[in-house]
């Protein structure tokens, strides 16, 4: 920027003189920003203008085309205290008898009061023991067990509940669990057990142990097989049942002989041969040997057998071999388990073993694939054995938490304290017929029936009928929303000229009140879309897609036809009415044509304005297409817009680079001037001083 010296010497308003200099030029600038201010103006009243006509369309439009809002059912209840329903268009009209047998529940439990302050209060400080194991299973198949440590709190047992897909808390207040099935129907019923032991000592691990017990000798069988030699396979499948191997190999051979008890010899043996053919060919390297899908038949083949006689007398005699087990001291089982036993002085103990419980402990370590699991439950079982020994009142584990075992299959009544709600299934008798559901809301032939108490062995009536008030609030709400649109373009394009009108600029603002400043603006902005020809083109789709005819056996009908038209009055441009209509203030006293076409002839009415419906959407979607100019789902040209506005600022940019140059320019000039009248001043000064003067 120039240095502006502005006036010093000459005296001049330097800067009015330039500021009318380059007026001309400001003024383009003006007239641009102007153009700009009427773009973002039309654009904002296009985008509220667009929001509204898309509401139109997506929603009272949308249903005004759709049949299926012509065809709303409504039910009524004799007795809305036993039911209430309402129907879909599939319901057929008429009277429904019915019978309420049965509500729908859950299945919940109520503890019994217990004494503990918070949820985290120990299990074990309610005298509960370590290793219990608490078995929770869920109406969905989800099942926890959760085994109960010196740390497990009231919060890790409402916890393994809800894991288990119930809903659980405990209430601090009241003391008590309230547990429950999320779903109703007697179908959502849920378990919360413990296996008791004769010294009170619920489910551990040994438990599950056992329960495995013959499916673990399977296993093992299977594997004696799998890995012995294919001489010693030969010697057990040739046929023989008087073959015996070597005492050596009594595991191999006790193996075989409960599979072929459980198989049969015949089966065992083709499959053992099969598996050592192909066995040899692979060693030989005989193409096309597959040992392993060989082995995998028999295996599966093995397998199928689980149930069989001889491993079901595995699992039984591992039960008994269980209760020889639990009848063992706590030092005993410390024993067995190859633990050092100290007496209470912290002397080493010795401890005589019976040969019974040591050939039971023998039998179930043999049986167990985790060696370790299995000494680890032991361990466990010392330990809560040692605690039941030291409080032998105590025999009911879950009593300690207020509950009793609970099975789906208990009835609905009151246990030790403990409520208990069993879940149960609705039974309805709808026109003769019984029905049960999960649920108090049953659907049936369109109709969704909403249970409340039962009918005590009586019965009520559900009316279905066509609502008509609703069909017809559907299509007067469509009216309006239309209308109000319609009107709205209406006033728009034929808003009256703001022609002398322009932006205001700050200057000019600064002159002007704030209630002058608004209506200047609103006179333009009223007037932005006067004659528009994209409003005009959805004004006429509007009016124009609303004159269609339907043909109903020849008959032609139309909006019309049942009261649905325009004024007379020229002036609305288009707004419809509805003849008879309450709230219209011109044609309330004209008879409702619409609604007594809804109660005499519900069809001709559905798929005449549905039709006219369709053709308004149509044209609608026609309107909001994308192209080069426009987006889609829009019904102005905003793409076009957009353009203008990058246009209008890169024109005002440049011109106000260019004003800001000739500022400089017209500057400079007077910069000039002042130093050369200061220069000749100076000089006059000089020669006036020289002079005498």
């Amino acid at each position: 920027m120039a240095i502006r010296m502005t006036g010093l010497t000459s005296g001049l308003d330097t800067e009015s003189i330039v500021e009318a200099l380059v007026s001309a030029q400001r003024t383009k600038v003006t007239k641009v920003k102007n153009k700009l201010t009427k773009n973002e103006w039309t654009e904002e009243i296009w985008s509220d203008l667009n929001k509204k006509i898309y509401s139109l369309y997506t929603d009272e439009l949308t249903k005004f085309k759709t049949q299926g809002n012509y065809l709303t059912k409504t039910v009524t209840s004799s007795d809305n205290t036993v039911a209430t329903a309402t129907a879909t268009s599939a319901a057929s009209n008429g009277s429904h008898t019915l019978k309420v047998n049965s509500l729908a529940a859950s299945q919940s439990i109520t503890s019994a009061q217990i004494d503990a302050a918070s949820t985290s209060t120990r299990l074990t400080s309610l005298g509960m023991a370590v290793g219990t194991v608490i078995n929770i299973r869920g109406n969905d198949g989800k099942a926890k067990e959760l085994e109960v440590t010196s740390s497990t709190t009231i919060a890790d047992f409402t916890t393994a509940c809800k894991n288990a897909g119930l809903n659980a808390s405990f209430d601090t207040k009241q003391k008590r669990f309230f547990i429950s099935s999320k779903e109703s129907g007697e179908d959502s019923g849920f378990s919360i057990t413990t296996q008791t032991g004769e010294l009170g000592l619920t489910g551990t691990k040994l438990d599950s142990i056992v329960s495995k017990a013959g499916e673990t000798a399977l296993n093992n069988a299977i594997k004696q097989i799998k890995e012995a030699d294919i001489e010693k396979l030969k010697t057990l499948s040739d046929g023989d049942d008087t073959t015996e191997l070597a005492e050596e190999d009594a595991k191999l051979q006790e193996a075989y002989n409960q599979l072929r008890d459980a198989m049969g010899e015949d089966v065992l043996n083709g499959y053992l041969n099969t598996y050592i053919s192909e066995k040899e060919d692979a060693n030989n390297a005989v193409e096309g040997a597959d040992p392993d899908s060989a082995w995998r038949s028999f295996e599966t083949a093995a397998k199928a057998e689980v149930d069989d006689t001889v491993f079901t007398d595995i699992t039984t005699q591992a039960t008994a071999y269980l209760t020889t087990l639990k009848g063992a001291t706590a030092q005993q089982i410390q024993a067995l388990n190859g633990e050092t036993v100290y007496d209470a002085d912290g002397n080493e103990v010795t401890v005589t073993i019976p040969t019974d419980l040591q050939e039971a402990y023998d039998y179930l370590l043999k049986n167990t694939e985790d060696k370790d699991t299995f000494k680890e439950s032991i361990q466990s079982y010392v330990e809560s054995k040692e605690y039941m020994d030291a409080n032998p009142g105590v025999t009911d584990q879950l009593a300690l938490l207020g509950l009793q075992n609970i099975t789906s299959d208990m009835a609905t009544g009151v246990y030790g304290g403990m409520s208990f709600v069993k879940a149960s299934n609705a039974e309805i008798v709808l026109d003769g017929a019984t029905l049960t559901d999960t649920s108090n809301d049953f659907s049936v032939n369109g109709l969704t029936i909403n249970l409340k108490n039962t009918t005590e062995g009586k019965q009520i009536t559900l009316s279905a009928s066509t609502d008509t008030d609703a069909v017809y609030k559907m299509v007067k709400g469509f009216v309006n929303k239309y209308n109000e649109i319609l009107e709205e373009l209406n006033k728009l394009y034929n808003a009256d000229s703001a022609k002398g009108y322009d932006p205001l600029t700050d200057e000019e603002k600064e002159a002007m009140t704030e209630d002058q400043i608004e209506k200047w603006e609103k006179k333009i902005k009223d007037s932005l879309l006067r004659r528009d020809g994209t409003l005009d083109g959805i004004v006429t789709a509007m009016r124009s897609s609303l004159l269609t005819t339907t043909k109903i056996d020849g008959k032609a009908y139309s909006l019309g036809s049942f009261g649905i038209q325009t004024s007379s009055d020229y002036t609305e441009k288009g707004l419809l009415h509805i003849m008879g209509d309450e709230d219209d203030e011109t044609y309330s006293a004209e008879t409702n044509k619409l609604r007594a076409a809804l109660e005499s002839d519900p069809d001709a009415v559905m798929k005449t304005l549905a039709e006219a419906g369709q053709s308004l959407y149509e044209a609608l979607t026609e309107k909001m297409e994308r192209t080069s100019l426009s987006s889609a789902l829009t019904f102005y040209n905003d793409k076009k817009m957009e353009t203008e506005r990058k246009d209008y600022k890169k024109q005002i940019s440049e011109l106000e680079e260019k004003l800001a140059d000739l500022e400089d320019r017209y500057y400079k000039r007077f910069t000039a001037m002042e130093k050369a009248m200061a220069e000749m001043q100076s000089q006059t000064s000089a020669i006036s001083s020289f002079m005498g003067y």
